[in-house]
Order: structure tokens, then C-alpha cells, then sequence
């Protein structure tokens, strides 16, 4: 993946999912708020989909009462 001609795909984690963020679901959203998409009539939808760091995935996975 690329982005003002940097390979954003060998950076950090976190600077590809800001691309995306900024150059795809942003604008996608705003233009669904104009009305110049309508997301009912898309076949799939696109959305940032969240990651703990791996770093905080052990502390949520340990302050979960076992039940």
C-alpha cells in the first residue's frame, strides 16, 4: 500500500491504519452525510476495524473475571 509515494505497508502498524482512516473511511463518510453515497445500496461496506496494541491486549485479557 501507498500513500504520497511512501510504501505505508512496511511503516509502523499504526501509520497504515491512519491512511486508511484518512483517505478512505473519512472521506466515505462525508460523503455519505451529503447524500453522494448511499450505503444502503452498496454490496459490502468498508470500516476501520479497532486493534489493541499487544502490549494492552494482556492487560484486557487479564482483568476479565473468570466465571
Amino acid at each position: 500500500m501507498t500513500s504520497l509515494n511512501s510504501t505505508v505497508g512496511q511503516c509502523d502498524f499504526n501509520i497504515p491504519l491512519l491512511c486508511i482512516e484518512k483517505k478512505i473511511i473519512s472521506p466515505r463518510v462525508e460523503k455519505m452525510k451529503t447524500g453522494q453515497i448511499d450505503k444502503t445500496k452498496e454490496p459490502f461496506s468498508v470500516r476501520n476495524k479497532p486493534f489493541f496494541d499487544i502490549h494492552a491486549a494482556r492487560k484486557v485479557t487479564h482483568t476479565v473475571p473468570a466465571g
